[in-house]
């Protein structure tokens, strides 16, 4: 799955971040059947993978793209919730301000994922039922997108190397990525080596908001300075 502007003629999602609280997402795709190639690279064999989409992958990739992007704003959001909650609990002067304090803090404190799952809601809605398939071909230099039949896309375009249990997500930008299923990828340890090397990076995993605490920032900066 490609997630990129709206003047591209992508036959999947588009999901743009607009201040990361907002995503504008249109669903458009192919009904014809993948039109498969034969593609060929001479230093490494071709790898295949796919990814068939559902309501839940659909879900996982809003997620996804959140947590990595967006994760200050989840902070900030939370910050704000327990504020709010803090305020309503010390105020005496009114018990109706004091409620709705400490209301809309724990709307704000519970509902850091109301705004992806929203917009993936929506594509979910779009759809209709009718989720894409789409074919992937990995080499040593890229991946290409089979359905669509287009050049190698090199993995140096790519900015960041995201995955969980069960995918893959390699992001063009921000606001673009590809999404793969891993099961369906034969050599996946190759494969995701071959784009580690390509991109010059390492693969990630969503950033939750323990990633910001105090012994976490420690960690890293103490294993970076090990390695310098």
């Amino acid at each position: 799955m490609f997630l990129r502007d709206s003047k591209s003629n992508s036959n999947d999602y588009n999901i743009e971040p607009d201040n990361c609280f907002y995503y504008k997402i249109l669903a458009a795709y192919e009904t014809s059947e993948n039109k498969v190639g034969e593609y060929k690279n001479k230093t490494m064999n071709s790898i295949k993978g796919s990814m068939q989409h559902t309501a839940e992958t659909i879900q996982r990739l809003s997620k996804m793209q959140y947590d990595t992007f967006c994760i200050k704003q989840k902070i900030a959001q939370l910050a704000c919730g327990l504020i709010l909650i803090y305020i309503g609990f010390i105020m005496k002067s009114s018990l109706v301000v004091a409620s709705l304090c400490i209301l809309f803090g724990c709307l704000l404190a519970t509902g850091l994922n109301l705004q992806p799952r929203h917009r993936a809601n929506k594509v979910i809605a779009a759809m209709k039922g009718n989720f894409p398939k789409t074919d992937y071909l990995f080499t040593a230099n890229g991946f290409t997108i089979l359905a669509d039949d287009k050049e190698t896309i090199p993995y140096d375009r790519l900015v960041h190397l995201g995955e969980d249990e069960r995918y893959l997500y390699l992001y063009i930008s921000s606001s673009s990525a590809y999404m793969i299923d891993k099961k369906t990828i034969g050599d996946i340890k190759n494969a995701m080596d071959a784009i580690s090397k390509g991109a010059d990076k390492n693969w990630a995993g969503p950033r939750k908001l323990s990633y910001y605490s105090l012994p976490a920032i420690i960690g890293r900066r103490m294993k970076k300075k090990s390695h310098s």
